[in-house]
C-alpha cells in the first residue's frame, strides 16, 4: 500500500520575521532557562515551596501559564507607567526581603544565579501563585515559585499546615 502524500500548504512568504527594533518594543518577555520548579523546605528561613500533591501542582501550573504570565505580559506597559493598583502583587521585592529571596534562590540554584546587583521581582495577579524573578530590562528570569505566599504573608491566606507537604515537580518528573 502506497503512502498518501500530503500537500504542503505552508507559504513561507506569510511567515513574519521579528526585527530587533520590534523585539525591543515588546513590553515583557519571560526567559525560562533556570529550573524555577525546584522545591525545598527551608525551615530556618520559614519558607517552603513544596506542594501537597500532583493535583495541586497541576492547578498551580494552569494558573501560572494560562492566567498570571499572559495577564502580566499584556498589561506590563500600564504597570510600568506606575499604575500600582492595577496589579498590587507585581512589584520589585522590598529591601527588607531581598536577603531572604537571595538566600532561597541561591540555595535552590547552588549559588549560581543571584547576586547583590540583581533586580528581584514578585509577579502575581490575584490571591494565587507568586513567581519570583530576576528582571533585566524587559526580560523576567523566573527563579522560584512562592506557592504559599510566605515572602509576603497575610494572616487571612497563610493558615495551611505546610509541614506535611512533600511534592516537588522538579524531583518527581526529572
Amino acid at each position: 500500500m502506497a503512502k498518501k502524500r500530503l500537500k504542503n500548504t505552508t507559504n513561507p512568504a506569510r511567515i513574519k520575521t521579528i526585527t530587533p527594533e520590534e523585539l525591543s518594543a515588546t513590553p515583557l518577555f519571560f526567559d525560562f532557562r533556570y529550573n524555577f520548579l525546584r522545591c525545598e523546605s527551608m525551615k530556618k528561613l520559614g519558607f517552603t515551596n513544596l506542594l501537597k500533591d500532583e493535583n495541586e501542582f497541576a492547578k498551580m501550573s494552569f494558573e501560572l501559564y494560562s492566567k498570571t504570565i499572559p495577564t502580566i505580559q499584556k498589561a506590563w506597559d500600564a504597570r510600568k507607567m506606575g499604575q500600582k493598583a492595577y496589579f498590587p502583587h507585581t512589584h520589585e521585592i522590598l529591601r527588607d526581603r531581598v536577603s531572604k529571596v537571595m538566600e532561597i534562590a541561591n540555595k535552590l540554584h547552588n549559588d549560581e544565579i543571584v547576586d547583590k546587583y540583581s533586580s528581584l521581582w514578585q509577579i502575581g495577579t490575584n490571591q494565587s501563585i507568586r513567581l519570583i524573578c530576576i528582571r533585566i530590562d524587559n526580560i523576567m528570569y523566573p527563579l522560584f515559585i512562592d506557592y504559599h505566599h510566605q515572602l509576603y504573608p497575610d494572616i487571612k491566606y497563610n493558615q495551611k499546615d505546610l509541614s506535611k507537604y512533600n511534592f516537588c515537580p522538579y524531583q518527581s518528573y526529572s
